[in-house]
């Protein structure tokens, strides 16, 4: 099992279109030290993982929701690393609902959007729009403690930030919950 740890104090990332970007950064130990999980390369073998926060000299295991438990796995396995520029912010929503890829254009399509008015559970997908052209900024998903985790860009790696830092940084007016359209089957 692969334990994540995410450190208490926030670092100032570049995405790979120059973007800056305040996230807490992410640790592996493997070995005797720790390595950022942006810099380990091959993590195709992780099966499981888990994460811990390190607060007040402590640390807490985050209670992560399975879709998202497991959405992190196949991104460790499959993209991390990668640099695939087809995958982003939104191709980890979609994953962590089990949603087939798509173009952030069809949105509408595949989700339901309610503004957020209330406190997130651990599991909630988020979108981030802004006002004037309602359009799409970033989406993530909330991990607990007032984190999100997400993918940053396209060929982007994990990254863990909060909302109020994500939000400036994507110039982003509202936020709104996002949850799955289900189609409904009809029978013959």
């Amino acid at each position: 099992m692969l334990t994540l740890f995410v450190d208490p104090k926030k670092i100032v990332v570049q995405t790979v279109d120059g973007v800056r970007l305040s996230v807490y950064p992410i640790r592996i130990f493997r070995g005797p030290d720790p390595e950022f999980l942006n810099d380990c390369t091959n993590l195709s073998e992780v099966k499981d993982m888990r994460i811990f926060l390190r607060r007040w000299k402590r640390f807490w295991k985050l209670r992560i929701h399975p879709d998202t438990k497991k959405a992190v796995v196949k991104f460790l396995n499959h993209y991390h690393t990668k640099q695939d520029i087809t995958f982003d912010c939104y191709a980890f929503a979609n994953l962590v609902r089990g949603i087939s890829a798509h173009s952030v254009a069809y949105a509408n399509k595949y989700w339901s959007m309610q503004i957020k008015r209330r406190w997130s559970r651990v599991g909630d997908v988020i979108f981030l729009q802004g006002t004037a052209d309602n359009y799409f900024r970033h989406a993530a998903v909330y991990i607990g403690w007032g984190l999100y985790i997400s993918v940053y860009g396209a060929g982007g790696d994990l990254e863990i930030a909060t909302l109020s830092d994500m939000q400036r940084e994507f110039e982003a007016d509202f936020v709104v919950v996002a949850t799955p359209i289900r189609k409904k089957l009809t029978s013959l």
